[in-house]
């Protein structure tokens, strides 16, 4: 942690998540917020749990697809490994868990470091891409409104012009993915000539080399249309089940809200989280929370922060039980992935 502290990157995370939760608490009342708290039916929490489950699950499932016909780990693993990384995003800073995930993959898989790492930043791509989709395409005039709020007038700002954005940046990327994953042999013969010439070592240049190549490597399988359309599917199905979840805990706070509002809610979470910001997102989650609601329906603020509350505090639990009950199916204790962290050794072997 002391290390973490010296790092910029946590202390800008850390301001602005402070910056968030003030704006998020400005001008609540704050008996209201304890009455909508103590007026909740948790009930429905039960059946959102039972959906973060399976979204996990298909998230496994699409993860896995991500590799392609190559060497990937079987869903056992693949389960286990996304849940450790989900809960060592949730609670440490930098968003750790993609590392992680590349890590475990390298040593409890057959598949490569390398190629898990592509794969990872390859979903993150396609779940911002597909989320950005859905709001653009379901809720186009509430997500202009969103995007015009918080950057200021733009192309985004007519519901039109950002639905053709949304779709030309799906394609645009994809069609970047594809390109890097042909450079790969060129990636690993050219960074391990770079770096001989600079004085690092012929063995340690390989091996950056190798990585280099098979990182871009690992991008290959979405040249298939097999695989992009299984993974498209499986994105949809991953993102609409998160919007279930997002829709069974508005009826624990009964907001008669239709599932578009579900939808706006989650693509602005999604959104805000690419801000720098404290471990679990602490602060802008509920920002987002916050203004989606009160842009979508007016819902008051003091409703929507006991709803971004419960539905924060519901998904932080639920992906650290999932984590550690991972370790322990992985022969893993807490000791072990601390190590791991504090050392900072998260390039995978070539």
């Amino acid at each position: 942690m002391t290390r973490w502290l010296r790092n910029r990157r946590f202390i800008f995370g850390m301001a602005v998540s402070l910056l968030a939760v003030a704006f998020a608490v400005r001008g609540v009342e704050f008996a209201g917020l304890a009455s909508a708290l103590a007026d909740a039916d948790y009930v429905w929490l039960i059946p959102a749990t039972l959906a973060i489950l399976v979204g996990q699950l298909l998230r496994s499932i699409r993860w896995q697809a991500l590799f392609g016909d190559g060497p990937r780990p079987d869903l056992r693993n693949s389960f286990e490994i996304l849940s450790i990384g989900y809960m060592v995003s949730a609670i440490a800073p930098a968003r750790l868990g993609d590392p992680v995930r590349a890590w475990l993959v390298d040593v409890h898989t057959p598949a490569g470091g390398a190629e898990a790492l592509a794969t990872v930043l390859a979903e993150r791509a396609i779940d911002f891409l597909t989320i950005a989709a859905l709001l653009a395409l379901w809720v186009p005039q509430q997500a202009s409104g969103l995007l015009t709020d918080q950057m200021g007038p733009g192309v985004w700002s007519t519901p039109a012009n950002l639905s053709i954005l949304a779709l030309a940046l799906v394609l645009g990327v994809y069609a970047g993915m594809i390109a890097v994953s042909y450079f790969g042999g060129v990636a690993d013969r050219t960074t391990t000539q770079v770096l001989v010439r600079v004085g690092i070592s012929e063995s340690l240049s390989g091996r950056i080399g190798r990585f280099v190549g098979g990182f871009a490597e690992g991008f290959a399988p979405l040249r298939s249309l097999k695989t992009a359309a299984l993974v498209t599917t499986w994105t949809v199905a991953v993102w609409l089940i998160g919007a279930l979840v997002y829709w069974l805990v508005l009826q624990a706070f009964d907001l008669q809200l239709p599932f578009s509002a579900a939808v706006f809610a989650l693509g602005a979470t999604a959104l805000f989280a690419v801000l720098p910001s404290s471990p679990g997102y602490v602060g802008v989650f509920h920002t987002a929370i916050v203004l989606s609601l009160g842009m979508f329906s007016g819902v008051p603020k003091e409703t929507a922060l006991a709803y971004a509350i419960v539905l924060h505090a519901l998904t932080i639990v639920i992906l650290i039980v999932l984590g550690v009950v991972s370790l322990w199916l992985l022969g893993l204790s807490g000791s072990d992935l601390g190590q791991r962290l504090r050392g900072e050794e998260f390039s995978p072997q070539a």
